[in-house]
């Protein structure tokens, strides 16, 4: 599972999209690829639903690995791999008792870049408690719309809308 995370070290190229096997495309990337051009950030993923019987509380549902775009950096890399090799993991507490974990593929690298451009950033960013691992702040993933670019616990019938039409992540 931690074998995406080499996407990072593919510098010859701009971006790398990583798809699951299970994934389609069945429109252009062009927006998030633009978006990803414009930003400082170096990942973008849309969240797993949250779940059943909870509600989504960004701490309970990780990055859904089925489409994710790169921008690799062997810096970035290094950075993910130190905090994934020196966080403390719960399973109920999750990722150095962030809350982030009570999710499937917590562990792996839905977890882990779930906790580190999440609860781990924030924390850099006011520096609160804890040591201070990396010199410098991640930039904010890019968090794509689940319903657009998501297919993670899909109702076969209605995929990722309800019966009315919406989103089921409870937005219009």
């Amino acid at each position: 599972d931690l074998l995406r995370l080499q996407a990072f070290t593919l510098t010859a190229h701009p971006m790398v999209v990583l798809i699951d096997f299970g994934s389609f495309i069945l429109q252009p990337l062009d927006e998030i690829l633009q978006s990803m051009v414009l930003s400082p950030s170096t990942i973008a993923y849309s969240k797993t639903y949250a779940p059943i019987g909870e509600v989504a509380t960004g701490y309970n549902n990780g990055a859904d690995m089925g489409c994710v775009v790169i921008k690799p950096s062997l810096t970035e890399l290094d950075s993910i791999l130190t905090v994934y090799k020196t966080a403390a993991y719960d399973p109920v507490l999750g990722w150095d008792s962030s809350g982030v974990g009570s999710f499937p593929g917590a562990m792996g690298s839905s977890g882990i870049l779930s906790y580190y451009y999440g609860a781990y950033r924030e924390t850099l960013g006011g520096n609160e408690g804890g040591t201070r691992r990396l010199s410098a702040v991640p930039a904010a993933p890019i968090i794509l719309d689940e319903c657009l670019y998501s297919d993670s616990a899909s109702d076969d019938i209605y995929g990722n809308l309800d019966a009315t039409g919406n989103c089921r992540n409870g937005e219009p």
